[in-house]
């Protein structure tokens, strides 16, 4: 290939000095085959191109690419803002004549090529007489695109409520109406993409109200450098695909005034960003802007040299499809952002910490008072005394739990784990807490621990918050859950001893089981399948939380193991206000109390109850004990005693042995948080690991 000093649409021009850019090792002396670049790999456009053949040479047969490249790409572009320019930078007709003239020039190699043309009807018939004309211009030549809407004045949903936000769908409908407009039917975008992420869940239901939406694209998720990093989500049944921006914006409409002038312009093009976007992505979503067309119409100048650069450079064929046919593509190549996938939301980041974000974002959810993200969290898991923490930490005068609800599910908020809850957004969850200058923020969610979604949403969301789990002898966390849930009536609880339960470990064991039960109560007209998968489930739910080696290797992908308290329960339940004192010094409270004045043993309940009371911010948690008077406990169904017979024909040995050495082996391997008393990692190992040691 020829030495790159001067190089363009048509090639190098120069000396002719050749050199080799590529060389491939077959391994004949060592057996390992290589390919060697004359360039650092993305440091020259040329190198880019090799690389990605060399990835599909070496790779293609042995199935480890996520999916294949290959040689088409798809290209969408639209134009947003159609209407909505400062006068003397808008469309007049002879730039629509062009923009029509280069759309069919375009259709020889990019059959069916058409541009999308987003409109704010309030700004029609808003410029000079010349961009009036303009204006006119599209209205007749309407049919020639595909047209979509944005908010009649192009305000943005998060500045609008949701009585607003729909009146301003429903105004841009009816002009769309009135213009006989072609709309293609379920798309929109919103301006500068606000509400689509961070999302503000009123627009989504505005949309579906008024137009029915189901796609739409946004540049910023999770963020909007790199454009590599780009992706989509579905959100209230609206597939959200992933936004690319060509270089030119609404500001950029002169070439001799553009950012690094046309040397920079060109560059996107000859192998620059534009370029590599094109290149790495199958199926290609381009914002431009309705400015572009106008004046230097720098989007058609700086496409134009793409597809004369692809054309020269590379063999790609270069597609166009209608929008809905694009989604189907672009979800083939990442079927996790589909519908039906349990990952195909959006993951949350804080709109806080991107200016980008937060510009789209609630005017008050970044100010001192309006953000109320939490600084700690107790993720679980259940049945380990999770409550009981809360309340105690709620009776300290700088900690602030959650709002508490009078329903379902009550103190928990549930936000990470349960995707109905998750759904609802950020401002939501913001929402549950109180004003942080009065105190730190916590909430207590005993389902995070074991959700396989809870630990990276809740790191997105806030990577420094102080993680608390609680560790109880496993034999007895699987005790509790299985009488909890012969408290809730569940058939599989009450027709099973413990011990068959946890024998019940395969789909076949259950089954077993269940027709076992079925043939000694003939007329009972039990459902076999229905109430062996019930058993099997009832198993994996007493069982696998209790491994805690393996969901804590989940969390510390997430967060650093310094970030994690963990609390022996044994402990907790005999000297709560020991663990308290660590659990105040992890938090690093403003103000330290001395728990063991605000606790008292309760002979007859069997643990410790609060005095002094009332506590508000504990809610309904903590109740008057009429027994002893001055006494605030937990209610009657926390703290149960159980009848440990019924596990004589099990150890933790039996059932738990490998995960109790798995979770040794872990706390010796990483530097969990440990309080300033600790003089030995050992102290991590709660007590009852210790006696299964």
């Amino acid at each position: 290939s020829c030495a790159f000093d001067d190089c363009g649409i048509n090639g190098c021009r120069g000396n002719d000095v050749y050199q080799a850019l590529v060389v491939k090792d077959v391994g004949k002396v060592d057996g390992v085959e290589r390919i060697l670049f004359a360039f650092e790999p993305l440091q020259h456009w040329s190198t880019t191109l090799l690389l990605s053949d060399a990835i599909q040479h070496f790779l293609k047969d042995i199935a480890v690419l996520e999916y294949e490249l290959g040689l088409v790409r798809y290209i969408h572009i639209d134009i947003d803002d159609v209407f909505l320019a400062p006068t003397g930078t808008r469309m007049t007709s002879s730039d629509v004549k062009n923009l029509i003239e280069t759309q069919d020039r375009w259709r020889q190699f990019i059959p069916g090529f058409t541009f999308y043309m987003g409109f704010a009807g309030s700004s029609f018939q808003r410029g000079n007489p010349q961009e009036q004309l303009g204006d006119e211009a599209l209205i007749k030549n309407r049919h020639q695109f595909k047209w979509f809407c944005h908010t009649f004045s192009h305000a943005q949903p998060h500045t609008l409520s949701e009585a607003e936000m729909t009146q301003q769908l429903e105004l841009n409908k009816a002009f769309a109406k009135e213009k006989d407009l072609p709309i293609e039917p379920g798309y929109s975008v919103a301006p500068h993409h606000s509400g689509v992420y961070p999302v503000v869940p009123h627009l989504y239901r505005a949309w579906k109200t008024v137009w029915n939406i189901n796609v739409t694209t946004t540049e910023g998720y999770p963020y909007l450098f790199p454009a590599s990093s780009r992706r989509g989500f579905n959100y209230m049944g609206v597939q959200v695909l992933p936004r690319q921006v060509s270089g030119v914006y609404t500001t950029t409409t002169r070439l001799a005034t553009y950012p690094g002038g046309a040397d920079k312009l060109d560059g996107m093009a000859f192998g620059g960003d534009l370029f590599d976007t094109f290149l790495f992505r199958p199926v290609n979503f381009y914002m431009t802007h309705f400015g572009n067309y106008a004046q230097d119409r720098l989007a058609l100048y700086v496409f134009e040299r793409l597809f004369a650069f692809i054309k020269a450079w590379t063999r790609l064929e270069i597609r166009w499809a209608p929008i809905w046919l694009l989604v189907e593509k672009h979800l083939k190549y990442n079927p996790l952002e589909r519908r039906q996938s349990p990952s195909s939301l959006p993951v949350y980041s804080d709109p806080c910490v991107d200016a980008r974000h937060e510009a789209i974002w609630f005017p008050s959810g970044c100010t001192p008072e309006g953000k109320r993200l939490p600084k700690a969290i107790i993720v679980g898991p259940q049945k380990t005394g999770t409550t009981a923490l809360l309340a105690f930490m709620a009776m300290h005068p700088k900690l602030q739990p959650n709002k508490f609800e009078t329903h379902a599910p009550f103190e928990e908020i549930q936000f990470f784990s349960d995707n109905d809850i998750y759904s609802k957004g950020v401002a939501f969850y913001n929402d549950r807490f109180l004003d942080p200058s009065n105190g730190l923020n916590f909430e207590k969610s005993a389902t995070y621990f074991e959700s396989p979604l809870a630990a990276q949403r809740m790191a997105t969301l806030l990577p420094h918050a102080k993680v608390i789990v609680l560790l109880r002898d496993p034999l007895q966390r699987a005790l509790s859950w299985y009488h909890h849930q012969r408290a809730h009536n569940i058939q599989a609880a009450l027709k099973f001893t413990f011990n068959e339960v946890l024998n019940a470990n395969t789909p076949e064991m259950a089954k077993f089981f269940a027709s076992l039960s079925a043939e000694l109560s003939p007329k009972s007209g039990v459902d076999v399948t229905q109430l062996s998968n019930q058993l099997h489930q009832l198993n994996f739910k007493c069982v696998e939380p209790s491994r805690y080696a393996t969901y804590l290797r989940q969390w510390l992908h997430y967060y650093r193991a310094n970030q994690i308290l963990l609390i022996d329960v044994n402990r907790f339940e005999s000297k709560p206000a020991e663990v308290l004192r660590d659990v105040q010094e992890f938090l690093n409270t403003s103000v330290y109390i001395d728990y063991s004045l605000l606790l008292s043993r309760n002979p007859s309940k069997g643990y410790f109850c609060a005095i002094d009371g009332p506590y508000p911010k504990a809610g309904r948690l903590l109740k008057p004990n009429h027994d002893i008077p001055g006494q605030w406990c937990l209610s009657a169904d926390k703290g149960r005693t159980y009848n440990h017979s019924a596990i004589n024909n099990f150890t933790s040995d039996s059932v738990f042995a490998e995960s109790n050495h798995d979770l040794a082996n872990l706390l010796l391997q990483y530097p969990f948080w440990r309080s300033s008393r600790s003089t030995s990692v050992m102290d991590l190992f709660p007590r009852w690991l210790n006696s299964h040691l």
